[in-house]
């Protein structure tokens, strides 16, 4: 196995997520790494899914994510590679560098911000994340 056996992709700008992700799949194919990809939505955001009470973290859809990681992970399903998806609560930086950390991911892979805010947001998740940041640019 490479360098890179666990990849967190983070989708938090739905306009750039099928390139984001397709990056992220490309690579992990290579070094035949597990992907996670990932959405983060404010605490006490409302979700449905299959189970009611469903607890934070687990595979489920978000309401207001109008299903972007379920549509994510039928477009990669025949990529041959191991696909999860989690959604994350509470602040993003704080959120996935969690999830980095207690999943153990050697790789966080993120797009190219467009904000100012989000250009801080993703800064802060470089340098605070327990692994490296890969940020795809346009």
């Amino acid at each position: 196995m490479g360098m890179y056996r666990k990849i967190l992709i983070s989708l938090d700008n739905p306009e750039r997520a099928v390139e984001v992700a397709e990056y992220g799949i490309k690579l992990a194919r290579r070094v035949n790494a597990q992907v996670t990809l990932c959405r983060v939505v404010p605490a006490g955001a409302p979700f449905f899914g299959r189970k009611s009470g469903c607890v934070a973290g687990e595979s489920r859809e978000v309401r207001d994510d109008g299903g972007l990681l379920e549509r994510m992970r039928r477009l990669l399903a025949g990529e041959g590679i191991d696909l999860d998806t989690r959604v994350l609560e509470g602040n993003p930086v704080a959120a996935i560098c969690r999830e980095a950390r207690e999943g153990q991911f050697d790789l966080v892979i993120m797009g190219e911000a467009e904000s100012r805010l989000s250009r801080v947001r993703a800064g802060r998740i470089a340098r605070h994340a327990p692994c490296p940041v890969l940020v795809v640019r346009r």
